[in-house]
């Protein structure tokens, strides 16, 4: 493989589950640096999985073995190794640095017989320690270290903020469509005056047989697009700018609520040119006193509106979501809990979340399938991301995990949830499936036995 100067001075990390917490310490010192590093953070060493851990040490500029008692003798970092020394055969400049902590030098034997390696003993020794023989082994001196850039300010947001309240089943002539009171008000970005609305009654002319097809259309179509079913997606595509339409009709029927429409459309930056983002945020309260079929009923409602295909509101010129516009769509429940605003910073640090409950009748979703991509996206971005796997996919994990970022002032900035969701009918809400901790305990012992 021809080396590319990008990848000289990355490390791979190799190292056990058990380490794991030691190695991301080691990972955001050598990140401070400015030496990007990568390592198998979601152990996913099954099947294909191999390859691509056999690649990712192969394209990097140095292997750092982090040798404990743990690590000893566990057969992925065995092949893991293998795919440095043989990097190493094919690259003589290619560097092997191990990090031996309670073993003694001699067991480097079993795993480099072949020859004389600098290691680094790190017993006393926090690991970050290992970071300036790391650097000099890459030959990256201070004096070499270029600064990354301040993140680039984004430009100010303006929001249409479209409030739909008391939600309702509205049944007419056989048909059940949500319905509910709509307000649109446009806040703009900065200190300027914004526009309020005016909450009509609304019908949504979206219901039940058109949200059915506009799944069929986006999940089930791409699988067979020929025959028949290229038919009914030519018949489904057609009627696309059209509930565009009706959905934005329905919005701007007031004429305070078209006069924020208005104003949001033509915003401008504060400075000459200045760059402008838009967005609409779509919020349905369904909170309101009654019985408990009263609740449902609004619950199931606001459920449906929230669901409407927002993103395809068209001003009969265009989508909003193209051309002048390139609105965003977001939408929210109401809360009473105020949270404060996330300054954004590099780098960004993001959580991911793998869920797997064992429960009758819950199919099994392979990891492999959007992590890898996921994991290899971000790879391309360097130190300016920071990407941590959480250890177990229960809910008191994740809150924990959330809870302890934020003491040490290096909180989260996006969770990615990777597992199951249902949808409950009782409360019109969808929720995630996180694993019980009884459930991740057995996984984790099975994993040991495994690799014992």
């Amino acid at each position: 493989m021809a080396d590319d100067g990008s990848n000289n001075r990355k490390v791979f990390l190799s190292h056990a589950s058990e380490d794991k917490e030691e190695i991301q310490r080691l990972r955001r010192a050598l990140a401070d640096r400015g030496i990007a590093s990568w390592e198998d953070v979601l152990e996913l060493r099954l099947g294909d999985q191999l390859d691509v851990i056999q690649r990712r040490v192969a394209e990097c500029g140095a292997f750092v073995l982090f040798l404990t008692p743990q690590s000893v003798g566990h057969p992925w970092i065995m092949k893991e190794v293998v795919a440095a020394r043989e990097a190493k055969l094919r690259r003589p400049g290619y560097v092997v640095i191990p990090l031996i902590r309670g073993l003694h030098r001699s067991t480097l034997d079993l795993y480099f017989p072949d020859g004389e390696l600098v290691s680094l003993c790190l017993d006393g020794e926090r690991i970050d320690a290992a970071v300036e023989p790391i650097a000099q082994a890459l030959s990256k001196a201070v004096a070499d270290l270029t600064p990354r850039p301040d993140p680039i300010p984004q430009p100010p947001m303006t929001d249409l903020v479209v409030t739909i309240v008391e939600p309702r089943i509205h049944e007419a002539d056989g048909m059940h469509r949500a319905a509910g009171k709509v307000q649109v008000d446009y806040e703009p970005a900065g200190d300027a005056r914004g526009v309020k609305g005016f909450g009509v009654d609304l019908i949504a002319p979206i219901g039940p047989v058109e949200a059915e097809d506009l799944r069929w259309y986006l999940e089930s179509y791409l699988h067979w697009p020929y025959g028949v079913f290229r038919d009914r997606a030519t018949k489904i595509e057609a009627k696309l700018p059209l509930w565009g339409r009706a959905l934005f009709d329905m919005l701007v029927s007031s004429e305070h609520n078209e006069e924020a429409f208005r104003a949001w459309s033509k915003a401008e930056g504060m400075r000459s040119g200045e760059r402008i983002e838009r967005r609409i945020t779509i919020v349905v309260d369904d909170r309101g006193s009654g019985s408990e079929a009263d609740q449902k009923a609004r619950s199931t409602a606001a459920a449906m509106l929230l669901g409407l295909p927002w993103e395809l509101l068209h001003d009969k010129t265009s989508y909003l979501f193209e051309g002048a516009f390139k609105a965003r769509v977001r939408r929210r429940l109401p809360s009473t809990n105020a949270l404060l605003a996330m300054e954004p910073r590099l780098p960004l640090r993001i959580l991911l979340v793998l869920a797997r409950p064992e429960e009758k009748g819950v199919g099994f979703l392979d990891p492999r399938a959007s992590t890898i991509p996921l994991v290899e996206a971000l790879d391309e971005l360097g130190t300016d991301v920071d990407l941590t796997v959480l250890a177990e996919g229960t809910l008191t994990a994740l809150r924990d995990a959330l809870e302890h970022a934020e003491r040490v002032g290096r909180p989260f900035q996006v969770v990615h949830f990777d597992g199951h969701g249902i949808y409950d009918a009782t409360r019109g809400l969808g929720q995630l499936c996180f694993e019980k901790p009884w459930d991740a305990a057995r996984a984790a012992n099975s994993l040991k036995q495994q690799c014992s």
